[in-house]
Formats: C-alpha cells, sequence, structure tokens
C-alpha cells in the first residue's frame, strides 16, 4: 500500500506541474526504477486525449493516442521487469487501462475498433509478462495465468457480443465507462440494465397496440441474455482481482430470483399463441437456464466469499 500511495503521489504531482510533452523529456533523464510512475502517467493521459478524441469523432489521432498508450505501458512494463520496482502498480493500472479501452471500444463503430482491439490485447501482455515476474513459477503462477486466460476469453466474448449488435444504448454505454474498478457501481448497473430488458418487454407485450409481438419478445430475450452474460463476465473478473463482491452479489441474487418469475411467467402466459411462442421459445429456454444455473452460482460465490472473510477474521494478526 506504502508503494501505491508513492505512484498515486507520483501521479499528483506530475499532473499539477508538468506538460505531456515536458513529462516525456522527463522520461528520457529517469533511471530504469524510477521510469514506471512515469510512463503509466503519459500512458494515462494519453488515454483521456484518445476518448476526447473519438467523442469527437478524430478517430485517427485518436488512434495514434491508442498507440502511445500501448507503447507507454510496455514501457512502464520494461522498467519494472528490469529493475523489480513498481511491478505491483504497473499490473494494476494496466488493468485499468485494459478495462477501460473496453469501454471505449464499445462506443465506437466496427470499422473504428481495430485500434483499441490491438491496444487491449498489447496490455494483456503487459499484464502477463509481470504477473510472469511477480509469481515465478508454481501453483500460484499457473492459477494466475488461468485467471488471464479467463480474463482475454471475457474480453473476446464482449467482443462478440458487440460483433452481434450489442444492446446497450450508448447513455448506459457511458454510465459504464468510469466504473471499470467500482465492483459495486458496475455490477448494479447491469443489473438495472438487464432488469429493463425485462421491464421493455413485459411493458410492450401489455399494451393491445402492439404489432409483431413475438420478434420483439424474441429482441428483447436475446438482449437480455447478452446483458446478463456480461453481468456475470464482470463477476468473473472482479472475483479473479479478489475485490469483496458481497454487497452488491446479495442485489444480484435477488434481482435472479425476480428474473425467473418473469421468465417463467412469459412461458406460461395464457395469452399467448402456440405459433406465436415458438417464435422465441429458443431464445426464452436460453434465459431460464443461464438464469437458473447463474443463481446457483452466484449463491455457492456468496457462500464461499463469506466463508473467506470469516476465516480472514480469525486469523491472528
Amino acid at each position: 500500500m506504502a508503494a501505491l500511495a508513492i505512484l498515486v503521489s507520483v501521479f499528483a504531482a506530475a499532473r499539477n506541474n508538468d506538460s505531456l510533452e515536458t513529462l516525456k523529456k522527463h522520461l528520457a533523464k529517469k533511471r530504469d526504477q524510477d521510469r514506471p510512475p512515469i510512463c503509466l502517467e503519459i500512458a494515462e493521459r494519453q488515454m483521456e486525449i484518445a476518448d476526447k478524441l473519438y467523442v469527437e469523432g478524430k478517430t485517427e489521432p485518436a488512434a495514434a493516442a491508442l498507440e502511445d498508450v500501448a507503447t507507454y505501458s510496455e514501457q512502464a512494463r520494461d522498467a519494472a521487469v528490469l529493475t523489480g520496482k513498481h511491478l505491483k502498480e504497473t499490473e494494476i493500472t494496466t488493468r485499468r487501462f485494459q478495462m477501460r479501452l473496453v469501454d471505449i471500444k464499445r462506443t465506437l463503430s466496427f470499422e473504428d475498433q481495430p485500434p483499441a482491439e490491438k491496444a487491449i490485447a498489447r496490455l494483456e501482455q503487459v499484464r502477463i509478462s509481470l504477473l510472469k515476474k511477480m509469481f515465478p513459477g508454481g501453483d500460484k503462477m499457473k492459477r494466475t495465468l488461468h485467471w488471464m486466460l479467463a480474463s482475454m476469453l471475457t474480453l473476446a466474448v464482449t467482443a462478440g457480443a458487440q460483433r452481434r449488435n450489442d444492446p446497450l444504448t450508448y447513455e448506459e454505454i457511458n454510465q459504464l465507462r468510469d466504473t471499470a474498478v467500482f465492483p459495486e457501481q458496475r455490477l448494479k448497473l447491469y443489473v438495472e440494465f438487464a432488469r429493463a430488458r425485462l421491464a421493455a418487454m413485459d411493458t410492450m407485450r401489455s399494451d393491445r397496440k402492439t404489432t409483431d409481438r413475438a420478434k420483439r419478445t424474441h429482441d428483447l430475450l436475446d438482449e437480455f441474455v447478452i446483458v446478463y452474460d456480461e453481468l456475470n463476465d464482470n463477476i468473473d473478473t472482479f472475483v479473479g482481482r479478489k475485490n469483496d463482491i458481497r454487497k452488491p452479489l446479495k442485489a444480484i441474487i435477488e434481482a435472479d430470483h425476480e428474473f425467473q418469475a418473469k421468465l417463467r411467467a412469459l412461458k406460461q402466459a395464457a395469452d399467448a399463441t402456440p405459433a406465436e411462442a415458438q417464435q422465441y421459445e429458443f431464445v426464452l429456454s436460453d434465459a431460464t437456464q443461464l438464469v437458473d444455473t447463474s443463481v446457483d452460482d452466484h449463491r455457492k460465490l456468496l457462500a464461499d466469499l463469506e466463508e473467506a472473510e470469516r476465516n480472514k477474521k480469525k486469523k491472528p494478526h
């Protein structure tokens, strides 16, 4: 924690006193052991610049800024691995960059995504190198790398969800942008997004003026499945990071029961003809199975986390 506090203070000083170009000049004069904090500060500033440029529609300079994010993160990694200094802080910061990039990527059109995807992949390699240095060999390293591979799969799933028409609205994506390192806020938002799909479905189906009800039911259920999948992906990510998610997990379990009830009610809906129900039968079955399986997993995870916390309190300090 002391080392992290030092890193934060270095960042704060750099933010207050130095321009980006000045930071780059300082970096060239620094010893290897002092380079990681400055490299990461440059990378973070370039991330903010890239985000702003993408919002303004300036995709080429934004992509160049993302190149700097990856390059300076790699330089931070190289110096940290060489000297053994700032390893943990560099990995934590790089992980935060990576999650921020995933959120930025979601706001981009398909043709503008490759630079973000490339930067995400480069940051993943940075983190793997750092973790190998921090945990050389043994079972702990194997478990850590196993989680890293799961994390990469999570990013692939997220990208896949976007390619098949990401259901999140621009407003919802903006809400997620700054929650990458705040588990309670981020998980709460995903629950709200999933709930909104089922609520919209209920409203639509109860409106007698609705046309093409079966197709709209199918589409909203499909959106629910994608959002709920991403909720589970984020749970896995926060567990891998050893965040305390017991509080949001309790809220998720309550929502699971709510979702189960709504999905059962749809399956048993008396006003749906067999021909209509057949059009969304598969995706309804998929959604029901997903929630039924997940609620058991969520309960078990909560029990495991509670037990781990009790054991932690019993250990002598």
